[in-house]
């Protein structure tokens, strides 16, 4: 038997509520337990709208959103009223990603908070922060220092029921296996959560499932992303499910193993030219049902 979604009701208000329903709640031994939501990244620039519109008629019950929603939403009540419409739950928003300088970190926390205000008001569960750009040496120090902002934003998200995830990404301060690490050690465990993206950690040299049995407690969340390698300089490109190097089926292994119960998002940043957004929404439902055996429930 399928264990229903997790809804907004769920998630109550007040400082660590979110990690706390995760912990008290295991997930099946079925991976048809997970939900699957979609990032409208796949949009681009279109219409925040459309993507709402056809990621819904894909037969995802959740999406992850930009800060797009800012520019093209008059309030967090429309959005959240357009979204109830289409029966999308707003699982994740994309925070964007604060810097690591301690000069700086009121500057940056505040920043941060006014999407992840609007994000919540719309109905948001988690938010998503990256990092700022990588230079071209990293000091060690500097994930300690960004470890000190990430909880200060997690202080402030955690008050509103927002759980905040760390998502890892290919040319950001945070992107290696051992960067990742770091920065995990640097944070508390019940402020800041990873949002493991299995493409961009493959991308990096990293192995998702390892990830998972290393962060086993940390994940609060998922990116299905899929990863080649190229030889046109690029070094990688992002691809639809199934036609990249990331092993799916050993990923959602290595997660039951670990008892996640959260969401994961497919993601996938564009489309080929002649390829349609929903198309790929589509392809790529498909194969988390028909290749990893992943049901993908309808809100």
């Amino acid at each position: 038997m399928n264990r229903p979604l997790l809804n907004r009701r769920q998630f109550t208000l007040g400082a660590g509520a979110a990690a706390a329903l995760v912990a008290r709640r295991g997930w099946a031994a079925k991976s048809e337990a997970i939900n699957v939501g979609y990032a409208a990244i796949t949009w681009g620039d279109r219409s925040v709208k459309q993507a709402i519109k056809e990621i819904a008629e894909a037969g995802y019950p959740g999406i992850q959103l930009r800060s797009s929603i800012l520019k093209e939403f008059p309030s967090p009540e429309v959005l959240k009223a357009e979204l109830a419409k289409a029966h999308l739950t707003f699982a994740c928003y994309s925070g964007g990603g604060p810097g690591a300088d301690p000069a700086k970190r009121a500057e940056e926390v505040d920043k941060f908070m006014v999407g992840a205000r609007f994000a919540r008001a719309a109905g948001a569960l988690a938010v998503q922060a990256t990092s700022a750009h990588r230079a071209a040496t990293v000091d060690p120090a500097t994930f300690k220092e960004l470890g000190k902002t990430l909880d200060e934003i997690g202080k402030r998200t955690a008050e509103l029921g927002l759980l905040l995830v760390l998502h890892p990404h290919m040319g950001l301060l945070v992107q290696n296996p051992e960067e990742v690490d770091a920065v995990m050690a640097a944070t508390d465990p019940k402020l800041v959560k990873l949002l493991l993206d299995t493409g961009h950690y493959a991308a990096a040299g990293g192995d998702p499932v390892k990830a998972i049995k290393a962060h086993a407690k940390r994940l609060g969340m998922l990116h299905i992303k899929d990863v080649k390698d190229t030889t046109d300089g690029k070094k990688y490109q992002f691809v639809e499910l199934g036609k990249g190097k990331v092993y799916f089926k050993a990923t959602f292994a290595a997660l039951r193993s670990a008892g996640f119960h959260g969401w994961a998002v497919v993601e996938l940043d564009s489309v080929p030219a002649g390829r349609a957004p929903k198309d790929a929404a589509a392809a790529n439902k498909e194969f988390l049902e028909k290749t990893v055996g992943l049901a993908v429930h309808t809100a």
